[in-house]
């Protein structure tokens, strides 16, 4: 089993670095641990590519959170304030190579969303984005334990 607090903490931690050079702060919010099955190092590698968008798209001095709860379904959101995602590029974004346009895309090869469903994918979870012009919220939901 996994805690999922834990791993969120850890993942945003290894970040920091990135956060603080652009001043963003970057907060977590955890109610109650939440362990999950799954493969740490995998999770840990989605919630680091979700973490590494919000900063990446996030204008210097804003904040980027990540909220963990429990509850009938487990869920991991990160949340930015940047420039948000079109809504037509929003089916789009978790397709491997897919780019949205060109104002907002910076350096990389379209790779980090679709790793992130890959991911989510193989642990039974489901990975939603909104986003309203005004920056983007990912979430993974995962599968309620029964153990």
């Amino acid at each position: 089993m996994t805690d999922l607090a834990v791993l969120v903490r850890s993942a945003a931690e290894s970040m920091r670095f990135l956060a603080d050079a652009k001043n963003i702060s970057l907060k977590v919010f955890s109610s109650e641990d939440i362990h999950i099955s799954g493969d740490t190092e995998k999770l840990a590698r989605m919630f680091l590519n979700l973490i590494d968008n919000a900063i990446k798209y996030s204008p210097a001095g804003s904040e980027v959170s990540l909220e963990v709860a429990g509850g009938g379904r487990p869920y991991v959101s990160v949340t930015d304030r940047g420039c948000g995602i079109k809504p037509e590029d929003l089916p789009h974004v978790f397709r491997r190579f897919y780019r949205a346009d060109s104002s907002r895309s910076s350096s990389g090869f379209g790779l980090g969303l679709a790793i992130v469903k890959s991911i989510a994918d193989a642990h039974g979870a489901e990975v939603n984005v909104s986003s309203d012009g005004k920056g983007s919220v990912f979430t993974v939901f995962f599968q309620k334990n029964t153990h």
